[in-house]
């Protein structure tokens, strides 16, 4: 997609996805990043999934190349842009979602909401917090630069210079400073709005009531992936979510928050095998 086509969608409420599909199968698996992540970040071995499902990559509402609108981006927001995509794209009869950290928690939302339209769930890394005030002194403590997660006139400032005016340069140089991300992740990591981002950290991820989601209808649709050794989204909180709501826990040992794309310790494999379930 070039600049300009970029920048005609901003005030829509346009989705953009990559679809992958090897067969005819009546079966679909969306995939959705995590804040200020992108499709992309999407090891490249999940493509292989494509041989008996058909795969959608999706960019969130406010971030990679979908639009940005100047709204509040709320977990609504981002539960009914969703099912827009999925109402005017997705035409299998049966959908499976996997949503890593923030878009787990979209996940979630959309399977309490539309629970016919969902067969499962996959939540990989999800944040889950006692109180938003944990939320914010976890996060706070624990992601680097700390600036990124406090809505703070130096942010504001940052990612009008950065994000907005930035562009192409910006994601060039961001692969050299986030070493530790794959370079697709690192360059699209960049492509958001201060209020795409400010909105949803808040609404979504800050001030969120993961119990409110969960419902006896819904558990046995979903299945946990974390890793001990998370250090953004507490793996303790995980295990009394799990144990509280009888929800399946598969532990990825000494993996981190950024398992899902960076190939940690067989993770796919174990998704792979799940997914047969």
């Amino acid at each position: 997609m070039s600049i300009q086509s970029f920048l005609n969608v901003e005030k829509s409420n346009h989705i953009y996805y990559e679809k992958v599909e090897t067969a005819d199968t009546s079966t679909a698996i969306i995939f959705l990043h995590g804040l200020c992540g992108s499709r992309r970040q999407w090891h490249k071995q999940y493509k292989d999934l494509s041989k008996k499902h058909t795969l959608y990559f999706i960019d969130l509402l406010g971030f990679g190349f979908s639009a940005k609108p100047d709204i509040p981006y709320t977990l609504q927001t981002h539960v009914e842009a969703l099912h827009t995509f999925i109402q005017k794209h997705v035409k299998e009869k049966s959908i499976i979602l996997i949503g890593h950290s923030f878009g787990a928690i979209v996940s979630l939302a959309y399977l309490q909401k539309y629970p016919k339209e969902i067969n499962k769930t996959f939540l990989l890394s999800l944040p889950y917090f006692l109180s938003s005030k944990e939320a914010m002194s976890h996060l706070k403590a624990n992601y680097k630069p700390q600036y990124f997660v406090v809505d703070s006139w130096f942010l504001k400032l940052t990612c009008k210079v950065w994000c907005h005016y930035g562009g192409p340069i910006t994601r060039k140089i961001n692969p050299y400073i986030y070493k530790n991300l794959p370079k697709e992740v690192a360059s699209d990591g960049s492509l958001h709005t201060y209020n795409s981002y400010i909105t949803s950290l808040y609404n979504v991820i800050y001030n969120q009531d993961i119990k409110s989601l969960l419902t006896r209808n819904i558990s046995k649709k979903i299945f946990l992936l974390h890793a001990n050794n998370d250090k953004l989204a507490p793996f303790s909180n995980i295990k009394i979510l799990s144990e509280n709501y009888n929800l399946p826990l598969h532990v990825i040992k000494n993996g981190t928050h950024e398992f899902p794309f960076n190939g940690e310790n067989d993770a796919y494999r174990l998704l792979s095998k799940l997914l047969k379930i």
